[in-house]
């Protein structure tokens, strides 16, 4: 929830459904949360979960050789931006796929920015540029490689991808511009968008048949890029 709220807890049903459509060990990351933990400390505890798990990968009978990250908006920012970061830093991981619904990916202004978001999905303008003061401290760092994952270089060591946009989202745009430089790096990536929700809306699998279509959706992704 914008670097600022959520954990291991309010993420159980998504990530307990992911784990039974992939049947793939999933790691939820309780990464400390803004402003108590800035940029970079979030990142790099993903990375440290992520490398730790490579490197013990036995004691959980995970296949080291076989690693996918996903997350949901902020979450999807995150994970990008460890895989970027371990790409960097000498640990890159031989990752199967990513799974991002819904991320903020670096754009500061686009048209579903101008258009869209309001009190009902807490991502008017002064929401995000509230939330991203909190994790940045500094709007400046906005340019940061692990924050404007747009900026990067995407020829080298990413995975294919699934990316799902909600069409009523201000982040829409970030999606597509994403899905768009990974076509022309040549990175495998589906795109998808779901015209009728808003933004988080993978929380509402109650009563959205749009949920389940998209984790399921993402699941035959993983299931089709094996390593």
């Amino acid at each position: 929830g914008g670097w600022l709220i959520g954990d291991v807890d309010t993420h159980d049903r998504i990530t307990r459904t992911i784990a039974s459509l992939t049947g793939a060990i999933v790691v939820s990351v309780g990464y400390t949360l803004s402003p108590e933990a800035q940029y970079p400390q979030p990142i790099e505890e993903i990375s440290d979960v992520t490398d730790y798990i490579v490197q013990h990968a036995q004691e959980w009978g995970i296949d080291p050789q076989d690693v996918s990250f996903s997350g949901d908006s902020a979450g999807a920012n995150m994970a990008f931006g460890a895989l970027l970061y371990l790409r960097d830093h000498g640990k890159a991981v031989n990752a199967r796929s990513m799974l991002l619904f819904y991320g903020a990916y670096g754009l500061r202004d686009s048209r579903s920015m101008r258009l869209l978001g309001g009190p009902w999905d807490g991502l008017t303008e002064a929401d995000y540029e509230y939330y991203l003061k909190a994790y940045l401290g500094d709007l400046e760092k906005i340019r940061e490689p692990y924050v404007n994952i747009l900026d990067n270089d995407m020829s080298s060591a990413v995975p294919p991808c699934f990316i799902v946009a909600a069409g009523l989202d201000p982040l829409k745009d970030d999606s597509e511009a994403l899905h768009e430089l990974l076509d022309i790096a040549g990175v495998d990536n589906e795109f998808v968008v779901y015209p009728k929700v808003i933004h988080a809306f993978l929380h509402h699998s109650r009563m959205l048949d749009d949920t389940m279509d998209a984790m399921r959706r993402a699941a035959d992704f993983f299931h089709s890029h094996k390593i």
